[in-house]
């Protein structure tokens, strides 16, 4: 008799942790399956806002993503699960990053990932000094934990008598 009960109160403390481990992972399943969902609209806001200044009409177009409630510009959250991300921004794609979610989104077109302005901002256009600048910074790397803000502009610039409009994406912190 007491081997039964014993016997009966092993079966339901197994069941009880299959129970509870089966509990925990759905959660665990459902949490990051949330994160994803996020990471992928945080990195589609960052696309669109990206994608809506190269296809602007006109040739001066700017506008900004921030990180913080109170600042003006697109608001992206800095965080997807309590947790801070990386971005990750080339001159094609924007990538986000947090524990196992990547999502990347590409670009309608080619950005420059440096601020026009810096560089040319009391000197006349070069193509060359704009492709030696593509070069030397072809990437940005965000931390959403810190307070970075990204401006995106696009300008006119004339190049030797011919006049097109170039999009820049910067930190602007």
């Amino acid at each position: 008799m007491v081997f039964e009960m014993l016997q009966s109160k092993i079966a339901v403390t197994i069941v009880a942790v299959i129970l509870i481990g089966t509990v925990i992972g759905l959660e665990e399943w459902f949490r990051s399956d949330f994160e994803g969902r996020m990471m992928d609209q945080y990195a589609g806001m960052f696309q669109e806002t990206v994608n809506n200044v190269i296809t602007a009409n006109g040739d001066m177009v700017h506008t900004r993503i921030v990180f913080d409630r109170d600042m003006e510009g697109v608001y992206i959250s800095p965080t997807v699960g309590q947790k801070t991300y990386t971005i990750q921004i080339t001159q094609n794609t924007v990538v986000f990053k947090s524990g196992v979610h990547t999502v990347a989104k590409d670009f309608f077109g080619t950005v420059h990932t440096w601020n026009y302005y810096s560089v040319f901002g009391s000197r006349p256009f070069s193509r060359d000094l704009m492709d030696d600048m593509d070069n030397a910074n072809h990437e940005i790397t965000v931390d959403t934990g810190r307070s970075n803000t990204i401006g995106i502009m696009k300008i006119k610039v004339s190049d030797g008598g011919e006049d097109r409009c170039e999009v820049f994406v910067y930190l602007m912190d």
